[in-house]
Formats: C-alpha cells, structure tokens, sequence
C-alpha cells in the first residue's frame, strides 16, 4: 500500500513514498513552508489508495514568528499542518479498508492556552512547543475516537530522545539535556 510520511523541516527535501508490488513510487516535494492542500492534493493525485499517513511534524522557534498565513509558526507548522493534511486525507484513508494514522509527537505536560493559542498576549517558545505536542496527543485521541470502527486507527507515539536540530534555538540548558 501507500506510506505517506509529512514531515516538515527548514530544508527543502523529498519524500520517497514506496508503494507495494514494485509500483512507481510517489514523490511528495516538502518545502520550507508546508501547504497542507497542496501537499494532499499530489498526494491524492498520485495515490489511488492511502494505507498510511505519518505526521512527523516538529519545529522549535525561540522567538514568535508568524506563517504566510498569519498563524504563530509553531503552532501552524506542529499542529494545524499536520491536522488539515489529516482531515483532507481521511476519506482517501478510509477508502483503503484498513488503514493506519500515526502522529509522531513527544510528551507533554503543557496545558495549551485556549485563550491565546497565537501566543500574542505573552510567548514563550517551550510552552509554545509543548502545547502543541499536547494538541497533536489530544487531537490523536479524539481522532481514533471517531474512527473507531472504520477499520482506520489513529496512534500517537514518542521515537524517544533523538539527536536532531530540532532544539537548536532552545535555551542552553535545555540544548544541553538534549545532547545538541
């Protein structure tokens, strides 16, 4: 079947999506600012069937910064992107019978301000990056609730402490506690 696999990072990079039986594989172009439709959109195009969907979805700004469409970037680029590919996606992913949604995410103690999501009251880049790891558990939650039945799962899961450049903007100790 298809593996999408959306993972948006500052490089521009490819994606190889194998499918099974030695098909010609479908490539998804990520760039530096992810366009859900348009991403979901190729991705429809070229994959008849949709098996898998995997949001890797991860980025850490120390200072607030706003998307092209004016959202608060972390919150655009972990949560919101990766939602909306989601969503877009789900028909297609229910159409294949059996099916598997997983979020890659990290844990999460952070209540996310309902009141100011956008983080214009008052930003502060740790909590901005928690909270959305804890809207991508709630909303992995609440996803596999509504899917229940349909033959699509809806999982979360934490890879552990990987070495990244993710927290590269972070406060020294907290660069320090991640080995970067």
């Amino acid at each position: 079947g298809d593996v999408v696999v959306q993972s948006p990072s500052l490089e521009q990079r490819r994606v190889r999506v194998e499918r099974s039986h030695h098909r010609q594989p479908c490539v998804v172009r990520r760039a530096r600012h992810p366009h859900a439709p348009v991403v979901a959109g190729n991705v429809l195009e070229q994959a008849p069937r949709l098996d898998v969907l995997i949001n890797n979805a991860g980025i850490f700004f120390a200072r607030r910064r706003l998307s092209r469409d004016g959202f608060e970037l972390t919150l655009a680029l972990n949560l919101l992107s990766p939602f909306l590919l989601t969503n877009l996606l789900l028909e297609r992913m229910r159409g294949a019978g059996s099916a598997r949604h997983l979020t890659i995410t990290a844990p999460s103690t952070v209540r996310p301000d309902f009141d100011d999501l956008q983080g214009e009251r008052r930003f502060r880049s740790l909590n901005a990056f928690g909270a959305t790891k804890m809207a991508n558990l709630l909303f992995t939650f609440a996803l596999a609730r509504r899917l229940e039945g349909s033959g699509v799962t809806a999982n979360a899961v934490h890879p552990g402490i990987v070495r990244t450049g993710l927290m590269h903007q972070a406060p020294a100790p907290m660069r320090w506690m991640t080995g970067l």
